[in-house]
């Protein structure tokens, strides 16, 4: 039995994507058993089966993350020293790290365990909106220093792939890992939103699935529906900027709020929306380039995403990009609000291209990762 730990330290409230990826690994090589290693910030300790071979691996304390800088250093720190007293003296077979602030800890690992690093970021990791000053500089001596020694390297797109070739022209080109949702894992919703929100057969729904916090115009959305007065949009998800949703359900009946579903129930419940939002802001580079799940979950579902100006909302929208890509949400939002109606909207569903599965998509992943395993099994 091999044992493959990937490290990423939150939670693990909403990590869709290691799911998936543990999934992968799990029915496709024999043998393997995969930890996710998360920070603990609850009463939620330990270990936690979510899969026959799949765990979560909730470490630290039961204090929540403080906002101020010395308190999020303060349990992150704890939580990297409790990971390498942990594991390093495990059996290991591959380390992943998930961010660039985790391959100091992954390779600390694979120095007591001689288990090969994989690095996994789940986006242009040095151009975030947060990496700026000297932490950017930072983050980028430490992925400058490791991600050489990396056994391979994963990104979430074609565009992102291509700036880690240019950026660091030694390393091998990574492997492209879209955040295509499962099949495999998809079930059926007992969630039926146009009843649940008392809609007339005329009426548009759009829907907006994921979190529901800054990066993603959760206010211009909110205010131009209100503005508009036509089409309703329905938020599933949870967030930081929850209340502004709340408040504006609460002033509008255009706008609504659902929980959270389970991330196989997704597809389903987005596919009986007219429109999808993906209004992702672009002001940094990881953003612009983004992949963000709730596009993919609408192509998946077959339903046209309103998506920002990302490369990767053009290039699978194709000649659709020219009406629901919007170069300035702010300004283009209210006015397709204003002129859409649902056969509109199943019109343009009727010319999407459809998107293969997160299982289809793995397949050069799940191939690497058992070629690194054979080798350390001799």
């Amino acid at each position: 039995m091999s044992l493959a730990i990937h490290l990423y330290p939150s939670p693990m409230d909403n990590a869709s994507r290691l799911l998936r990826i543990a999934h992968s690994l799990t029915e496709g090589i024999d043998g393997l058993d995969v930890r996710l290693v998360g920070l603990q910030v609850d009463e939620r300790e330990g270990l936690e089966q979510v899969a026959a071979r799949i765990q979560i691996d909730r470490l630290g304390t039961t204090a929540p993350k403080r906002e101020t800088l010395l308190g999020r250093v303060s349990k992150v720190g704890g939580w990297y020293r409790r990971v390498y007293q942990e594991y390093r003296r495990q059996p290991l077979s591959v380390v992943s790290a998930h961010t660039v602030w985790t391959l100091p800890l992954a390779f600390a690992l694979a120095r007591t365990t001689g288990a090969p690093v994989v690095y996994n970021p789940h986006e242009l990791e040095t151009r975030t909106p947060t990496m700026v000053g000297a932490k950017r500089r930072v983050a980028e001596l430490i992925e400058r220093r490791y991600i050489g020694r990396c056994a391979f390297v994963t990104t979430v797109n074609e565009q992102i792939t291509h700036w880690y070739d240019e950026t660091y022209p030694k390393i091998a080109t990574p492997v492209t890992l879209y955040n295509y949702p499962s099949a495999a894992q998809a079930t059926p919703t007992d969630v039926d939103l146009r009843t649940d929100l008392a809609l007339s057969d005329d009426e548009v729904l759009f829907v907006h699935t994921g979190n529901i916090t800054g990066g993603r115009n959760i206010e211009l959305i909110v205010a131009a529906f209100e503005a508009a007065a036509s089409a309703h949009v329905v938020f599933v998800g949870a967030g930081d900027l929850l209340p502004v949703v709340e408040a504006a359900a609460a002033r509008s009946r255009f706008v609504h709020r659902r929980p959270p579903v389970p991330p196989g129930e997704v597809v389903s419940l987005v596919r009986q929306a007219d429109l999808a939002l993906a209004l992702i802001e672009t002001g940094a580079l990881s953003y612009a380039w983004s992949s963000p799940n709730k596009l993919f979950e609408a192509l998946a579902a077959g339903v046209p995403p309103v998506s920002s100006d990302l490369p990767e909302a053009r290039r699978r929208l194709g000649a659709l990009a020219e009406q629901i890509v919007l170069e300035s949400p702010s300004t283009q939002l209210p006015t397709l609000l204003d002129g859409i109606d649902r056969g509109e909207a199943a019109a343009l569903a009727a010319d999407l291209a459809p998107l293969p599965s997160w299982e289809e998509g793995a397949t050069e992943f799940v191939s690497r990762y058992r070629d690194l395993l054979n080798d350390r099994r001799g």
